[in-house]
């Protein structure tokens, strides 16, 4: 797999496909905020990811790529409280995927992508106005992308965030696209990651018998998949989906399939690293949506483990990333 291909990939699973948003609504996370400075692991994490991007970004690396691991270290920064930074990466990000390249983004690393993770930062950062620009600078841009996987990918997510920035009127036919583009994919990892964003945007909305079909329509694409370690990831999706349907018994399998298909895959080298640690970060978070935050702490103590074995650089500043992410999202609830 090449260095796009592999970036790509790691991108729609961690960058998009983690999609770590609260189970509150906007302003119970406002009131999240005084809790965020207590994580101590995600600001480490961010500290540590941060120490790499200064590396990273005087690098050969393509712009496209450094703009995107400067984008998701804002977000990082946003949630873990530290908004005056996350502000100025959110500006270097958009700075460096308007420099010229020898070689143009794929599909899943290009502005569309760039301006939806920002869109997320900035409703993190409590700013539902500015989300709802750079939303809207990411469909403006999703009008020359034509690849399905990114189209499904970036529709669903920004419904995701459209659904706590705007509501209804703003989120619903960006989920009818993201179903209309995930309905044209074959069964799969891809399928099933969007079909999950657009499950929890769904219950988002209150609407839980659209989330519920959706729910449907991705158990019905969780056969299709045969590696242990492809099961383990969508099973973690398929966990999500269930919670947003208010489908707690099924939210509970899902995970257990999910916990024993990442054991089967840790048996062989078929997962590589970097999954591992995006898969470890869904099982964390479904765990927390169900309400076992100790289970979901034991998930991060292994990924925290699983982290340390990698070396390689972009792995480890995507990893830590995930780390972060996950860490806010299962702590800053720890208060009422």
């Amino acid at each position: 797999m090449g260095f796009a291909q592999k970036a790509a990939k790691i991108m729609l699973t961690a960058g998009l496909g983690l999609a770590v948003f609260g189970l509150g609504t906007l302003s119970q996370r406002a009131e999240a905020q005084s809790v965020r400075g207590s994580t101590g692991d995600a600001q480490n994490a961010v500290k540590s990811a941060s120490v790499m991007m200064l590396e990273l970004k005087g690098s050969s690396l393509p712009p496209w790529w450094r703009a995107l691991a400067v984008a998701r270290l804002a977000r990082s920064q946003a949630r873990t409280g530290d908004e005056e930074s996350a502000r100025v990466l959110a500006r270097d990000a958009v700075l460096l995927m308007n420099e010229r390249s020898p070689t143009p983004p794929p599909p899943a690393l290009g502005p569309a992508t760039l301006f939806a993770i920002l869109s997320q930062a900035y409703l993190d950062m409590r700013d539902p106005q500015s989300a709802v620009q750079l939303a809207n600078e990411s469909l403006k841009a999703m009008q020359s992308v034509s690849d399905p996987v990114t189209r499904a990918a970036n529709f669903a997510f920004l419904g995701l965030i459209m659904s706590e920035a705007s509501g209804p009127e703003g989120a619903r036919p960006l989920l009818l696209q993201g179903l209309r583009d995930a309905s044209s994919l074959p069964a799969g990892r891809e399928q099933i990651a969007a079909l999950s964003m657009i499950a929890q945007a769904q219950g988002k909305l209150n609407d839980k018998a659209s989330a519920t079909d959706t729910l449907a329509a991705l158990a019905g694409a969780l056969p299709a998949l045969k590696k242990s370690g492809d099961i383990a990831l969508t099973r973690a999706y398929a966990a999500r989906a269930a919670m947003a349907a208010q489908d707690g018994n099924a939210a509970r399998t899902h995970i257990r399939e999910a916990v024993a298909a990442y054991d089967r895959s840790t048996q062989s080298s078929e997962m590589p690293m970097p999954e591992r640690v995006a898969a470890l970060g869904l099982i964390a978070l479904a765990y927390n949506e169900i309400g076992d935050k100790s289970a979901a702490r034991q998930i991060v103590a292994t990924l925290k483990q699983t982290l340390a074995s990698i070396s390689e650089p972009y792995d480890k500043f995507q990893g830590l990333l995930t780390l972060a992410d996950t860490t806010y999202e299962i702590e800053q609830q720890r208060r009422p």
